[in-house]
């Protein structure tokens, strides 16, 4: 069995590279238009996400190449990878507007959906059950630029576990 390469890297280098970015296009409009609890937000989120310097952003980049190419490699031997969408059961709705001091956690445990974001691969959910009343699901990865195929195996997927639910009684 195939393993994916390590992904607790892309997780961090995404929120890294989004909020360096974040400062250099909009912390000037953030400031002159945002609403004080939208900048309350955003500088929560920059305590726990420190941007960088040109660089760090330079050093960054060149990680991140580094891991698309691990990845890439996988993709040579497989078509796709199943990873779950999240590190733990789903948490309340608006946690991270509700309790700032949450983001952290949050997203430590939305790692497998920022690393799909930081290494520009195409993905897609499927619910696999309820808990609670709320989807629980994965997600397919595959490789750079085929989102088709992977909508094609997420949608013949989601046909057949449709059929198997139903089977089930679920």
């Amino acid at each position: 069995m195939q393993r994916s390469p390590p992904a607790d890297q892309a997780g961090p280098l995404r929120l890294r590279l989004m909020f360096t970015e974040s400062e250099n296009d909009m912390r000037t409009a953030l400031a002159e238009k945002g609403s004080p609890e939208m900048q309350a937000y955003y500088d929560a989120f920059l305590a726990n996400f420190e941007p960088t310097d040109l660089r760090g952003l330079l050093a960054a980049l060149q990680e991140r190449v580094v891991i698309q190419r691990a990845w890439a490699e996988m993709f040579e031997t497989i078509d796709v990878l199943l990873m779950p969408t999240s590190l733990a059961r789903p948490f309340e709705n608006d946690l991270d507007f509700k309790d700032t001091s949450a983001l952290a956690e949050i997203s430590r445990i939305q790692a497998p959906l920022y690393t799909v974001n930081a290494l520009g691969l195409p993905s897609a959910a499927l619910p696999t059950h309820l808990e609670d009343g709320i989807p629980v699901g994965v997600q397919l990865i595959g490789p750079m630029h085929e989102d088709g195929f992977v909508l094609d195996v997420a949608g013949a997927l989601e046909q057949q576990l449709g059929t198997l639910w139903q089977k089930l009684h679920l």
